[in-house]
Parts: structure tokens; sequence; C-alpha cells
């Protein structure tokens, strides 16, 4: 039925992170995969999500890998991927009682290049908060966060996100508005610095934002 449809972005996400993504998360601590690599994974594969109008060129980068439920697109981020398996075989590695796995461990190798000394489930909360934060303090970016009332439900604000059944296009192009990316004068100023005008070339007393022109 439609109430249980779930949007057509979210399957493709989903495909994403149940068929691409562990392909490299099996691998992960064992196989070196080096900074370069993983950023050029993650830059593909938004270069993909673009060309087929899944995602707006202009569109958050810490939104697409923020959860769903809190308004993201809820892209699995390779870098974070790679340091969250890394961090659980260190951990599995320190507390297996098993001969073998000793010889491993009094080898320290299962330490080596680690980035933190938090469990993966922290790292895990840590690189959300942060995306979280990074988001929301963006100057156009983050506008539509930071008007959200503190009484707001935003389970029931980023339904849409998780329960629609939106064509890819439509949700890239209604994320992007929420961005405040859309080609509008304030964008032309904060962003693209292409202008000190940002004011509303219809009122001429506000700034150009999506949300003033949507507001009427």
């Amino acid at each position: 039925s439609r109430g249980q449809a779930i949007s057509i972005m979210s399957m493709v996400l989903f495909a994403l992170s149940q068929y691409a993504v562990p392909v490299i998360r099996y691998s992960a601590g064992i196989v070196e995969w080096i900074k370069i690599e993983q950023q050029n994974l993650d830059r593909k594969t938004k270069k993909l999500l673009t060309l087929n109008g899944a995602l707006h060129s202009r569109s958050d980068v810490d939104r697409l890998y923020i959860n769903r439920d809190d308004g993201g697109r809820g892209l699995t981020n390779i870098e974070d991927t790679v340091e969250q398996e890394k961090l659980a075989l260190r951990d599995y590695v320190d507390k297996k009682n098993d001969q073998l796995i000793a010889a491993v461990r009094q080898s320290g190798e299962h330490k080596r290049k680690m980035v933190t000394e938090a469990t993966a489930a922290e790292y895990k909360k840590v690189k959300h908060r942060e995306r979280n934060k990074g988001w929301k303090e963006k100057t156009l970016h983050g506008h539509y966060l930071r008007s959200l009332p503190p009484e707001a439900d935003s389970v029931q604000t980023f339904r849409w996100l998780t329960k629609g059944n939106l064509n890819p296009s439509t949700e890239a192009i209604l994320v992007a508005a929420q961005d405040q990316a859309l080609n509008t004068k304030a964008h032309a100023k904060h962003i693209l610095k292409s202008t000190r005008d940002g004011q509303c070339r219809l009122c001429g007393q506000h700034e150009e934002t999506v949300s003033h022109l949507v507001a009427g």
C-alpha cells in the first residue's frame, strides 16, 4: 500500500548500503585502504547521484551523510565505514581470549594508524554530531534547520524523507531548496561570492532566500 511505500531514493541508498559498501566494509582493517582511495569512492558516488538527478550539485555534503530520520539523505560515508570497522576490529582483538588472537594482540598490529582511542560506536556518534553541527552552522545550508522552532517534532518534520514515495530528482530539488542552494541572490552573495547585493529583486527589503520567496 502507499502507506507502506519506501521512497525510491531510500531504495537506491539501501542498495548502496547493502551491496556496495559491504565489499569495502568486509576488507577494512585487513586491506590497506588509503585515504585518497576512500575519498575517491565517496566522490564518484556523489558524482553518479548528481549525474542521475538524485543529488543537486550545490546541496550540503554533510547533510548527505546524516540519517534520514534526522533530515539527511542517509548515504553511507566510505571513510567513516573504514574507520569504524578498523576500530571494531581493534576492540575485538583486545578483548578476545584466544591464543592466535593473543599473538596478533602482542604484535600491536591491530592498533597501527588508529585515528582515535574511542570505540566504533563512540566514533560513529561523534561523526554524527560533527556533521549535524556542520550542517546547522552553515550560513545558507543550515538556514532551514536553524529556523525550526524548538517545539518542532523532528520525526514528523522529516517524515517525507523516510515514508514518502518521491522520485529521486524531486527529493533532490526539495532538499536543495531547504539548503538554500537554488539560484537566489542570497546564494550568489554568500556562497558564489559573485555579488554584494543579496536583496530580494521583488520587494527590495529582505534577503532573497528560498524561504523568503516561498513565503511570498
